[in-house]
Formats: structure tokens, C-alpha cells, sequence
């Protein structure tokens, strides 16, 4: 009996001398979404503050913009209850402006204690590292950090393209049905007479010293006698697009006549045989 009273004596005297747990008193947690950032990126700071029931935290004010860094916006979350008091969430994002090892900026947390009063608890300050843009991207693609870039437009896209390729096709179409109607409405000329005067022409030219003079000459008096001959429209035509009822020998002077005129020292010879071929085609005409 003795010995029981001992025992219960002991266990009143261990539950009074028994330590208090200690009450929890307004705990904060500051959390970056990365260790670096480039000059200009986001950088997303999440702060967590825990207090006993009763306090209440109200939308900070952001602070001044530094030189280091500037603040872009602050969005206050729903508290969330806990059993030993209310976590508030706050998302804060800010841009560096300068590159090197910088502190973060001091943002003053509003908190409303229980008795009405206001007291603030300053978050931040801890350093952090920013890297220089110049270190990933050519200095011409750089822009100003806080601004974005401009967006990329290209020079011509799809829509555009296609716009192009229509009006291509519709310009062929154009010009194949005007040469084709051109050619079924050939005027009524005396193609002999036609012949007789180039013959005159290319014999007057002959006289010509110079030879890329002469093979100008030469052309220019055969193209009108192929357009009016044959409905041909010479401004856009080239030997090599003759028809072949414009005949071998004049198709290959006006070839021979087209290298000389641009061959940076034609011979004579070739020039003087491309323009007697030509005048003794046009010889036969009529015959």
C-alpha cells in the first residue's frame, strides 16, 4: 500500500515537472524558381508565412524598382488553414536588370495581428547570381532586358507565297493566250517584198568595221522580218524560243549574232558567215 502511493506520487510529480511544448510563434519560408537567370528573365520568388490563428496578411506594395532589379508583380494567394494556425502565399516575380552577384530586394509583408495592429515583417535580401545575355546570344540579337523582343514575322509566309505562285500562273496564262492569238491573226503582208528589204539591210550592214556594231546591226534587221513573218513578239523571245517554222538558218544566225554581241571579243568571220546565211534564207522566201 505504502509502496503504491510512492508509485502515484512519482507519476503527479513527473506530469507537473513535465516541459510545455512550446507554441509556435510566425514562421516565413522564401523559395526561388532557379539559382541563375539571364539579364530580363522572370524570376519567380514564392513566400510562405505561417502565423497563429487570428493574424491576417494584406497585399503588399512592391517595392521601388532598383538598379539591380525591378519588380514586376506580387499576386497574393488564398490562406490556407492549418491545426496550429493560417499559411498565406504570395507569388512575386521580378526581372534582373544588371548582370553579377546582387541582392534581392526587401519586400515589406503587411501582417494584421490579432489586436487590429499592423506589423511588418521584411522578406528578400538574399543574393543571387545573374548571368550576362551576351554570354548565349550574338550581341545583334540582343535586346533591352526588361522589354520583350520583338515578335518574328516572316518575310513571306505561306499565304503569301501562294498569293505569288497564282499570280505567276495567271500571268503565263496571259501571255501564252495573247501569242497564241497573235499568231491566229497574222495580218496579210507580201512576205517577198518583207525578204527583199532585210536582204537590203544586211548588205548595207556588212560595211560595218566594228563587229559587235555589226552583229547589232545584223539582229536587228532579221527580228522585225521573224515578228511580222511569223506573229512573234521579239521583245520577249530569245533564238533559243524560235518556233521551227522559223527555219534552221535563221534560228542559228540570230545565235551566232546573240554570242557575238555579248562575247567580249568577237571575231569577225563568224559574224560576217551568221549574216550571209541569213540573207540567202531570205533569198528563198517566195520561191
Amino acid at each position: 500500500m505504502r509502496a503504491a502511493h510512492v508509485l502515484l506520487l512519482l507519476a503527479l510529480c513527473s506530469g507537473a515537472c513535465a516541459p510545455e511544448e512550446p507554441r509556435r510563434g510566425i514562421e516565413t519560408r522564401v523559395s526561388l524558381d532557379r539559382t541563375t537567370a539571364l539579364v530580363g528573365d522572370p524570376l519567380g520568388v514564392t513566400i510562405e508565412v505561417e502565423t497563429p490563428p487570428g493574424y491576417t496578411l494584406e497585399q503588399p506594395a512592391a517595392p521601388a524598382s532598383e538598379e539591380t532589379f525591378v519588380s514586376e508583380s506580387i499576386e497574393k494567394l488564398d490562406p490556407i488553414p492549418l491545426a496550429r494556425g493560417v499559411r498565406h502565399h504570395l507569388l512575386w516575380t521580378l526581372r534582373p536588370r544588371v548582370p553579377g552577384e546582387h541582392a534581392l530586394p526587401i519586400l515589406e509583408l503587411p501582417l494584421v495581428q490579432p489586436d487590429g495592429g499592423v506589423r511588418l515583417l521584411p522578406v528578400g535580401g538574399m543574393p543571387f547570381r545573374v548571368r550576362s545575355v551576351r554570354e548565349e546570344v550574338p550581341e545583334q540579337q540582343v535586346f533591352f532586358d526588361i522589354r520583350p523582343a520583338p515578335e518574328y514575322t516572316p518575310l513571306l509566309p505561306r499565304a503569301g507565297m501562294a498569293a505569288l505562285l497564282l499570280s505567276a500562273l495567271v500571268t503565263a496564262a496571259v501571255f501564252i493566250h495573247r501569242r497564241q492569238k497573235s499568231r491566229q491573226t497574222v495580218p496579210e503582208i507580201d512576205l517577198v517584198e518583207l525578204a527583199r528589204r532585210t536582204g537590203k539591210q544586211l548588205e548595207a550592214a556588212f560595211e560595218e568595221p566594228d563587229v559587235r556594231r555589226l552583229a547589232d546591226r545584223l539582229a536587228g534587221a532579221l527580228w522585225p522580218f521573224i515578228e511580222q513573218s511569223y506573229a512573234i513578239d521579239s521583245a520577249s523571245c530569245t533564238p533559243a524560243d524560235l518556233p521551227s517554222e522559223v527555219g534552221e538558218p535563221l534560228r542559228l544566225s540570230l545565235h551566232a549574232l546573240e554570242n557575238a554581241r555579248f562575247e567580249k571579243n568577237p571575231a569577225r568571220a563568224p559574224v560576217l558567215e551568221a549574216g550571209r546565211a541569213a540573207r540567202a534564207a531570205l533569198s528563198d522566201v517566195g520561191r
